[in-house]
């Protein structure tokens, strides 16, 4: 019998949904990840700003990738989420973990950063941050996320994504890759 294990993912990622096809891969699993925060002008003149609350249902597999809109320097994003699935077809524990996938955990737009954190950000100490449960993951190195039992047939595991931006912010895209790895002993 092969041994194999599959990566399944689903995501809320403001509206954006499409069908995801994993190839079964002998012992390990890899999926990128990418954060985004769209640093809006200081200065704006318009309506208020519309936030999309997209659905996914765990039939779905969708992008894993994080989207916080766009924000004003200084300002708190609204709190993100993203379901990562697993399944273990295979007769040995499996692991989850996330990590950055480049350099640096900071999301970067040209020559600006906001930070990578391991804490709530806020105000005085402005960045992002991921956490699983209420625990805070290092992103720079494999941060495990759960553990998954040989034969399960899916697990899902929730990631919650924060971000304040910095008062002084530049206007532009920031963005960042994060990676997911599933392995499973043979």
């Amino acid at each position: 019998m092969k041994k194999s294990a599959l990566l399944a993912v689903s995501a809320l990622s403001l509206g954006v949904v499409g069908l995801a096809t994993f190839t079964p891969i002998a012992g390990a699993a890899t999926q990128n990840a990418e954060v985004k925060v769209n640093i809006a002008s200081a200065l704006g003149v318009g309506g208020s700003d519309g936030v999309n609350t997209g659905t996914t249902s765990d039939a779905e597999l969708t992008s894993l990738n994080v989207n916080f809109g766009s924000i004003n320097p200084g300002a708190k994003a609204t709190t993100q989420t993203s379901t990562v699935k697993t399944v273990n077809n295979t007769t040995g524990n499996g692991s989850l973990t996330v990590t950055k996938a480049g350099a640096s955990a900071d999301l970067v737009n040209g020559g600006n950063t906001i930070s990578f954190l391991t804490a709530e950000p806020t105000k005085s100490a402005p960045g992002w941050s991921v956490k699983s449960g209420s625990t805070y993951l290092n992103l720079n190195s494999a941060a495990a996320i759960a553990t998954h039992a040989a034969g399960e047939i899916e697990k899902s595991h929730t990631l919650t994504f924060d971000l304040t931006a910095p008062a002084d912010a530049a206007t532009g895209d920031y963005t960042t890759t994060i990676k997911y790895d599933f392995t499973a002993a043979q």
